[in-house]
C-alpha cells in the first residue's frame, strides 16, 4: 500500500520542496541523441553518449481556481473568473498565466506543455490559432486548429494541427507557416524526430459525390502516408474486409511491403526503417495483428482476444515496444498489452484492468493499472511486477502525469473520494496539496549547462 501522506500548499510545498529542489538542481551527463535510439539506429556520427552536460529540473503543471468554484463539473472558467494556468518547480510557483477569452490561454490539459522549462500553450477560437511561450505570443494564424503535436527544435517550433472542430484535415507548420496540409487526412501517428527530421503518418478520408471529405468504413479503400523532412511516402493501400484475398496491399515502393492489410493502427520511422502494426483479415471476424519492424513482420501474440486498439510505439533506450488494449468484439472492456518487435508478449494484465498510464524508462516498462469499470485503486508495475497501490478513488491527469528519472517514480493525480485534492506521488509518498484545482502534467526538462547558470 501507499506509504506516507504528507500535506502542502500550492505556493511552499515543503514535504517534497527539499526532495524537488536537490533534484532540480543536479548537474548531470546524459546522451545527446535526439531522444532513444532503437535496434536498428547508431549514435551520429562524431559524437560519443557523454559529450554534452545540461541541467535537469523538475516541472509541474497545474490549474487553479477561485475556491468554492466547482471546476468537477465541466464546466469551463468565463472571463472575470479568476483562474489560473501554473508552472511550479523546485516546490515554487515560477509562472502564473489567467485563463481566459481574453488572455487567449486555456486550461484544457490538451493545450499545454512544458519544454525545456518553459510554458506552451496554444488557443484557438473562429478568428484562429495563437501559440504562446510563456504567456508571449509566439505566433499566430486565421485557422482555428487544435494541435496533436507539438516539437520544439534548433529550427523552430513544429506543431501539427486538425480542425478545431473535429472532422478531416491536418496542417503541419514550423514556426505558424504551411509545411504540409492535406483537408482528407488524419493522422495516425505523431510528431518524431527521425534521423534529424520531422516525421508523422496519415491516411486519406474517401470523398462523397460532392468532393467532401466522407466518415470511412472498415470497408472503404484508405491510404496511408508518411511524412518525413518534407518528403511524401505511401505506407500501404487497404481494401478493407478485400485485404484477406490479396486486393489490397502494397504497391511497388511502398513502406509496408506486406499484402492483404486491412488496417494500419501506427506507423512511424525508426533509424531510417518504418514500423508500423497493422491486421489482416484470416476469416469473418477474426483478424491477424502484426508489427512490421523494418524489415520482417512479426505476428503478434494475441491469444483468443480478436479485437485490438490504442496501439503506439514507445521508445526505450536501445529499443522499441509495442503498446496496444486487447478486448473481445463482444465486449468493450480491454486488456492492456505490451510487445517487443519480434511479437512476443512482453507485459501483459488480468483481463478487465485499465492504464492510466504507461511509459518506458531506460528498458523498463512502468504501468499504472487499474480497474476498467470503475477504479477502487491504481496501482504501479515495473515491468509486470507489482510494486506499490494508490489511493482509492483516484483520477489521472493525462498520458504526461508521470516521469521516472534516477530510480523514483513521480506521479500527479486527483483524490476524487477526497473531494478532488491534487496529489503529487514521489514513489509511493504521497503529498496532498490545499488548493481548488489539479495537476495537468510533470516533466523532466533539460537544459545547457550555461543556461542555468546564467538564471535563466
Amino acid at each position: 500500500m501507499v506509504g506516507n501522506r504528507h500535506c502542502g500548499t500550492l505556493s511552499l510545498l515543503p514535504a517534497m520542496a527539499a526532495c524537488l529542489l536537490a533534484f532540480s538542481c543536479v548537474s548531470v551527463v546524459h546522451d545527446t541523441g535526439q531522444g532513444p535510439m532503437d535496434e536498428t539506429q547508431d549514435p551520429p556520427e562524431g559524437e560519443s553518449p557523454h559529450d554534452t552536460a545540461y541541467v535537469e529540473s523538475l516541472y509541474v503543471t497545474g490549474v487553479e481556481f477561485p475556491s468554492g468554484y466547482d471546476w468537477s463539473a465541466g464546466e469551463p472558467p468565463l472571463d472575470g473568473t479568476p483562474c489560473v494556468l501554473f508552472l511550479m518547480s523546485g516546490g515554487e510557483k515560477v509562472l502564473e498565466l489567467p485563463v481566459g477569452e481574453s488572455s487567449r490561454i486555456s486550461a484544457d490539459k490538451s493545450r499545454h506543455r512544458c519544454v525545456a522549462g518553459h510554458l506552451y500553450t496554444d488557443y484557438a477560437d473562429e478568428t484562429g490559432t495563437v501559440v504562446m511561450c510563456d504567456g508571449r505570443e509566439v505566433f499566430s494564424y486565421d485557422s482555428p486548429e487544435r494541435l496533436v503535436s507539438f516539437s520544439v527544435t534548433d529550427d523552430g517550433i513544429y506543431t501539427l494541427g486538425v480542425p478545431d472542430g473535429g472532422g478531416c484535415g491536418l496542417c503541419l507548420r514550423l514556426d505558424g507557416k504551411v509545411l504540409y496540409a492535406d483537408r482528407n487526412a488524419r493522422v495516425l501517428s505523431p510528431l518524431h524526430e527521425d534521423c534529424g527530421k520531422q516525421c508523422f503518418s496519415f491516411w486519406t478520408c474517401p470523398e462523397d459525390s460532392r468532393g467532401a471529405p466522407a466518415n470511412p468504413s472498415p470497408a472503404q479503400p484508405r491510404t496511408f502516408y508518411m511524412y518525413c523532412g518534407g518528403r511524401l511516402k505511401e505506407i500501404v493501400s487497404t481494401g478493407g474486409s478485400a485485404g484477406r484475398y490479396g486486393t489490397s496491399g502494397c504497391t511497388c515502393g511502398c513502406l509496408l511491403p506486406v499484402d492483404g492489410v486491412k488496417d494500419v493502427f501506427a506507423a512511424e520511422m525508426h533509424g531510417n526503417r518504418p514500423v508500423c502494426i497493422y491486421s489482416q483479415e484470416l476469416y469473418e471476424n477474426r483478424d491477424r495483428y502484426s508489427v512490421y519492424d523494418g524489415r520482417y513482420p512479426n505476428i503478434l501474440q494475441t491469444y483468443k482476444y480478436n479485437r485490438l486498439s490504442m496501439c503506439r510505439i514507445m521508445r526505450g533506450r536501445d529499443r522499441l515496444f509495442v503498446y496496444g488494449e486487447l478486448n473481445y468484439s463482444y465486449d468493450r472492456l480491454k486488456t492492456p498489452f505490451v510487445w517487443t518487435l519480434d511479437g512476443v508478449e512482453h507485459v501483459t494484465f488480468n483481463e478487465y484492468k485499465q492504464s492510466y498510464c504507461t511509459l518506458v524508462s531506460g528498458n523498463d516498462i512502468y504501468s499504472f493499472i487499474g480497474y476498467q469499470s470503475y477504479p477502487p485503486s491504481v496501482t504501479l508495475y515495473r515491468n509486470g511486477e507489482r510494486m506499490w497501490t494508490y489511493s482509492s478513488g483516484i483520477g489521472v491527469p493525462s498520458s504526461d502525469a508521470a516521469v521516472v528519472h534516477e530510480g523514483k517514480v513521480y506521479l500527479v493525480f486527483t483524490d476524487i473520494r477526497r473531494q478532488n485534492i491534487p496529489c503529487l506521488a514521489v514513489d509511493e509518498d504521497v503529498t496532498d496539496y490545499g488548493f481548488n484545482g489539479y495537476f495537468t502534467g510533470i516533466y523532466v526538462c533539460r537544459s545547457p549547462r550555461d543556461r542555468n547558470d546564467a538564471g535563466a
